[in-house]
């Protein structure tokens, strides 16, 4: 099982769209939840509506309990895995025809139309138990593997995260389902690996520059899912590297 990334820049529609799954941005002329005035966003100025209804939908949103054991996540392991927690979190009804065909090969190649009827009595069941399932599980885990660290930051003694892993304009999805999706972004602190150690430094420079894959664990909260994308939105909490033999090198 490969986990890949697909490229997708934040557009206004996207934000958007987002909007709709939650409260939209307060009327204009509307307090802030804090008492204070409400700072509007210059219609003119397209960025400034992006980031004023990107604050908006993300205030709405639920947070993780940073109180949550790291044994308590959930694996994901599989496009099918994600697909199951798409639907638990979205809460929309699957179409139980289509997730068969996605689950099942013998059901996908069928023509026959009584046959396709019984194996559906039989695969309804099981979907749905498993989205029960899963949608009880906000709190994931997943491996990525490859290109993760930029080199050694000297001053701040820390390895700079890449981007693609942290600031939410990135898909992510398993090669079994590719269409169901995942997106995360990650707070200030987690941009980054603090590595005050020399020779722990220098081992994992030469690892970024000679461009040994490592293996970052994510642990993540998802917070809600967009249905037009099939795209689940979390954030990290966690992160762990490890080296290609698996060995733990840090963790924040």
């Amino acid at each position: 099982m490969t986990f890949h990334r697909l490229a997708a820049p934040f557009t206004i529609a996207t934000v958007s769209l987002c909007c709709l799954l939650g409260a939209c941005s307060p009327k204009d002329g509307a307090p802030a939840a804090s008492g204070a005035a409400a700072t509007l966003p210059n219609p003119q100025d397209p960025q400034s509506v992006q980031q004023a209804q990107q604050a908006a939908h993300a205030a709405t949103l639920p947070q993780p309990d940073k109180g949550v054991a790291l044994d308590q996540y959930v694996a994901i392991k599989s496009g099918e895995a994600l697909m199951y927690l798409f639907y638990g979190i979205s809460k929309m009804p699957p179409d139980m025809n289509s997730v068969a065909e996605q689950i099942s090969a013998d059901y996908r190649v069928s023509n026959d139309q009584f046959k396709r009827q019984d194996m559906l009595k039989v695969l309804t069941p099981r979907i749905q138990a498993n989205i029960a399932e899963q949608g009880q599980h906000r709190y994931v885990t997943w491996d990525v593997e490859g290109d993760v660290l930029d080199h050694y930051d000297f001053t701040a003694k820390r390895f700079p995260i890449k981007p693609a892993y942290w600031n939410g304009n990135s898909r992510f999805f398993w090669n079994d389902l590719p269409q169901y999706q995942i997106s995360f972004s990650a707070p200030n602190a987690l941009h980054d690996l603090p590595v005050a150690d020399e020779g722990l430094a220098r081992e994992m420079e030469g690892m970024v520059s000679q461009f040994h894959p490592l293996r970052m664990k994510i642990f993540a909260f998802v917070q809600d899912a967009d249905l037009n994308s099939k795209t689940l939105n979390a954030v990290i909490t966690h992160v762990e590297l490890s080296d290609r033999t698996g060995r733990l090198l840090v963790k924040q």
